[in-house]
């Protein structure tokens, strides 16, 4: 635990934007309540634009989305493929890359799994970070934009949700 106050840290950065040292500030890992420990405070004088957080086919996070999308706050996603992590633990992750409803939906587009999840999120309408060094996959990452899920899709993938984190 901090002894710095998450409000005192947040103004600090609104400085930043008033100064015109930054264009503007964001937050990663927060959750509702302190987003809206942002949003509600009586000082604030720049909003947080963006909310960084965890989402994937098996940690769907549909609250915070649905609370960051309400209040104006653009959602990114990390992890989007479910695959960081792995080297930091014993047990081996699920794959939303291997999986059979993924996997049905990919051949149903010509698309990789890959390519799948990543449309999910943009379906979804958060931003997203995927994590790659491999210029193949770069590309293919990059290659998700020629198609959409319908809606049943992306319920389908919804469906997947295991709270894994």
């Amino acid at each position: 635990p901090s002894k710095i106050k998450l409000l005192d840290t947040w103004r600090a950065m609104e400085e930043l934007v008033l100064k015109g040292l930054v264009k503007s500030i964001g937050l990663s890992n927060f959750n509702a309540e302190q987003v809206g420990r942002i949003l509600n405070d009586k000082n604030l004088r720049v909003k947080p634009v963006v909310n960084q957080i965890e989402i994937h086919p098996y940690f769907t996070n549909t609250e915070l989305v649905d609370y960051c999308q309400k209040v104006g706050v653009v959602v990114t996603a990390y992890s989007p493929l479910a695959k960081g992590g792995e080297e930091i633990t014993e047990q081996k992750p699920p794959d939303t890359l291997t999986d059979p409803t993924i996997v049905k939906i990919a051949k149903r587009h010509g698309k990789t799994p890959a390519q799948v999840v990543l449309r999910w999120g943009i379906d979804r309408g958060y931003t997203l970070v995927p994590k790659s060094v491999t210029p193949s996959r770069i590309k293919e990452n990059l290659e998700i934009f020629d198609f959409s899920l319908t809606s049943e899709e992306v319920k389908e993938i919804n469906g997947l949700n295991r709270n894994y984190k």
